[in-house]
C-alpha cells in the first residue's frame, strides 16, 4: 500500500471498514479511528500507509478530540478515555493492563506461567500435550452491574468464581484476537477469573496474554473490548488529540 491521503466512505461501523473513492469494494483491514463515533455512509478523510489505515477526519465536522489518562501512576491505576470537554466515555478498571495484575498461578494443567522479559506480557508454556497452564485473575468489583473482561491472546476460560469459590455464570466470545467475557454481579464481591491456554496443544506450545480490559457495562463486548489504556497517544495524561497527535501516531508506525 502506497503512502496516500484520500477520501473514503464508511461501509461498516464495527469493526470499522471503509471503501476508498474509486474502489469497488471495502478494504478488509483493521482501520484506526481518530475521530470518534462513525456511522455507515459517513465520508471520511483517511491516511493509507504501508502498515495500515488511519481515519483522521470526517466530512462536515471535526474530529472529537480524545484524552487518554491514567487516574494515578501509569500502569498502577485505572485509566479513562474522555472527550476534550472532560466527559468520560470509557474507564478501564484494571490497575495494570500489562498482565502484571495480582495473579495466582494455578496447578491444574501442565506448564509454566511467567512474565515476558520486559514484564509486559504473560507467557503460558505447555510442558505436555495435556491441558496447559492457567492463571487466576482477581478483581474487587461493585455489585449491581454487568462487566466486560477482555484480553489479547489465544486463551480460554476455565471458570469464574467468587473468592469463596461459588460459581458465577458468564458468557464468553472471541472477537478477532481478543477473548471477551461478560458477567453480572448482584453484590460487591471479589471475583476470580481463571484464564488458560485456549486449546490442548503439543508440548512447548506458547500462549501470550496481554492488554487486559475490565469495563462496567457490555456495550463494547461486540468489538472485543476495543482496547485502550492511559499510555496510548497522546502519551502524557490530559493532552488531547490534535494535529500533533496524528503526527506522533504516524511517526510511531
Amino acid at each position: 500500500m502506497t503512502d496516500t491521503w484520500t477520501w473514503a466512505t464508511v461501509t461498516q461501523a464495527s469493526p470499522l471498514r471503509i471503501k476508498v473513492d474509486g474502489d469497488t469494494t471495502a478494504l478488509d483491514a483493521t482501520t484506526d479511528n481518530l475521530v470518534g463515533s462513525l456511522a455507515v455512509d459517513d465520508r471520511v478523510r483517511v491516511h493509507l500507509h504501508s502498515d495500515g489505515i488511519i481515519v483522521t477526519g470526517v466530512q462536515g465536522g471535526y474530529p472529537t478530540p480524545l484524552v487518554f489518562a491514567w487516574l494515578g501512576a501509569p500502569n498502577a491505576s485505572e485509566s479513562v478515555l474522555r472527550t476534550v470537554d472532560g466527559t468520560e466515555v470509557r474507564r478501564n478498571l484494571t490497575s495494570d493492563p500489562r498482565m502484571k495484575v495480582a495473579s495466582t498461578y494455578v496447578s491444574n494443567g501442565t506448564g509454566t506461567a511467567e512474565h515476558s522479559a520486559d514484564g509486559t506480557q504473560l507467557v503460558l508454556t505447555q510442558t505436555t500435550t495435556d491441558e496447559g497452564p492457567a492463571v487466576d485473575l482477581k478483581y474487587a468489583l461493585l455489585g449491581g452491574y454487568t462487566y466486560t473482561f477482555s484480553l489479547e491472546g489465544d486463551a480460554g476460560v476455565r471458570g469464574l468464581w467468587t473468592g469463596s469459590w461459588a460459581p458465577i455464570s458468564y458468557v464468553v466470545t472471541k472477537v478477532g484476537t481478543r477473548l471477551v467475557v461478560v458477567f453480572t454481579l448482584a453484590a460487591d464481591i471479589t471475583v476470580r477469573l481463571r484464564i488458560g491456554t485456549g486449546t490442548i496443544g503439543p508440548a512447548g506450545s506458547v500462549t501470550i496474554l496481554d492488554k487486559v480490559l475490565v469495563e462496567r457495562g457490555d456495550e463494547y463486548a461486540a468489538i472485543g473490548g476495543d482496547y485502550f489504556d492511559g499510555s496510548q497517544y497522546p502519551a502524557q495524561a490530559n493532552q488531547v488529540a490534535t494535529v500533533e497527535y496524528v503526527q506522533a501516531l504516524i511517526a510511531a508506525l
